[in-house]
Parts: C-alpha cells; structure tokens; sequence
C-alpha cells in the first residue's frame, strides 16, 4: 500500500511496485511506449490517494492494481470509529 500524492509518486511506485522496474535493474524488457500504455491503463482518477498492487483472485499469477480515495477512507474510518465526522 502506497500513498501517491503526485503523478510522479505514482509512476515511481508503478515502476518499483507493478511493472518491477528501477533504475538498477538494468536494460527493460518493455519499451518507452508499453511502458506509458501501461501507466495511462492504470492511472488513479485523482490525487491523493492509497494505491495497493495484489493478485488478481481468478489468476493469482496476475495483479490488480486498486486505489482508495480521500472519500471512501474517510468512510471507513468512521464506520471503524476512529474518526467521528
């Protein structure tokens, strides 16, 4: 789980998180344009927000990649009695 602030939090945590990527891993086996395919498939709607990489349930082999948002982290938290808003 990652909170991403920015597009560029969230191109980071996608390249480290999903895609497997850095800076040290040498040459990518995905080109400049899968790359960005990728990133604009699989952009939050908006900033900020809680970003979590997990396996897909019908192929683990798979991950999904889900966000929450100020709104419905605020709800829960509430329902949770952490926050009384």
């Amino acid at each position: 789980m990652q909170l991403i602030k920015t597009e560029q939090d969230y191109r980071q945590w996608m390249m480290n998180v999903y895609l497997y990527e850095d800076e040290t891993a040498g040459e990518s086996l995905l080109s400049e344009d899968e790359v960005e395919t990728i990133l604009f498939a699989h952009l939050p709607r908006s900033y900020p927000c809680l970003g979590v990489v997990q396996p897909k349930v019908r192929n683990p082999a798979e991950n999904h990649v889900a966000y929450y948002y100020p709104d419905y982290i605020r709800f829960m938290a509430k329902e949770m009695g952490i926050m009384d808003l």
